[in-house]
């Protein structure tokens, strides 16, 4: 993690960047309808800073910054937001992974942005992914 992050904003925009699902409800990132989310995301957003004066606009521009992965702090938050429950499923032996059927491919899809910001952790992730398929967490595709 680079010394320069804002680690305060950070942790914000980390508590706050999922406040959408409140109103337009939460979603596998492996769901095939995930992008048509973002518009009911949205929309739940802009209500939810209309009825919380300072405080909703201040979660409305973190949840745009994390949208729009504009920052650094953003970036490192999506890191920690999909490596979060990449190993909640290599300690739970695939649990989620396979109740969704989920593949080599997938995970990798969903993983990949990871690569550009830390690619130490993506290569790490990559013999893990490989694990998982010779585990049968993860389907071979």
């Amino acid at each position: 993690m680079p010394s320069d992050l804002n680690i305060d904003h950070a942790i914000k925009m980390a508590l706050l960047h999922d406040v959408c699902e409140i109103g337009a409800g939460d979603i596998s990132v492996y769901d095939s309808d995930r992008l048509s989310k973002t518009t009911e995301e949205s929309e739940y957003v802009v209500e939810f800073a209309n009825r919380h004066g300072r405080f909703g606009y201040e979660v409305a521009s973190l949840w745009k910054e994390y949208e729009d992965q504009i920052s650094m702090e953003s970036k490192w938050v999506k890191v920690v937001d999909r490596f979060l429950p990449f190993l909640l499923n290599l300690a739970s032996e695939g649990k989620t992974w396979k109740e969704q059927g989920i593949c080599r491919s997938q995970v990798l899809e969903v993983n990949k942005s990871i690569s550009v910001i830390s690619p130490e952790i993506y290569d790490w992730m990559i013999g893990e992914i490989e694990n998982a398929v010779q585990y049968g967490w993860l389907q071979d595709a």
